[in-house]
């Protein structure tokens, strides 16, 4: 990746001490901003592209570029066919549901749902 360089200044002042200022116009800072936007949005394009998810719009709009790698790289992490965590998510919290309705079906004068025995194969 190539580094953009800002164009010599329009102006340039020479302060008595000798301190030279230079001052950049308006059309230069935006150009540098614009190459400096495009420079950081290659790899993002690129990591669309790769995983298949690269839209015409993502092109001109940063934040909508961004959210979608976010998002699809959140779909893949909570995915249990791709992550053991997301995976041992999905059982603690099936077998949180399910202490939790036998809790409430051994209490007394409460009748038994039967949904522990069916829904998550606990044998009667």
């Amino acid at each position: 990746m190539t580094e953009y360089q800002l164009p010599e200044p329009k102006m340039v002042k020479q302060y008595p001490t000798g301190l030279i200022k230079s001052f950049y116009t308006a059309d230069q800072m935006q150009q540098a901003y614009q190459a400096g936007r495009e420079a950081a949005m290659i790899p993002l394009i690129d990591r669309l592209v790769v995983l298949h998810i690269y839209r015409k719009e993502h092109e001109t709009d940063t934040a909508l570029a961004l959210k979608d790698l976010i998002d699809y790289e959140v779909q893949i992490a909570l995915d249990p066919q791709v992550s053991s965590d997301a995976q041992a998510l999905i059982d603690r919290g099936r077998e949180a549901m399910r202490q939790e309705c036998v809790e409430v079906c051994e209490t007394p004068g409460i009748r038994c749902c039967g949904n522990h025995y069916e829904e998550f194969g606990v044998m009667k």
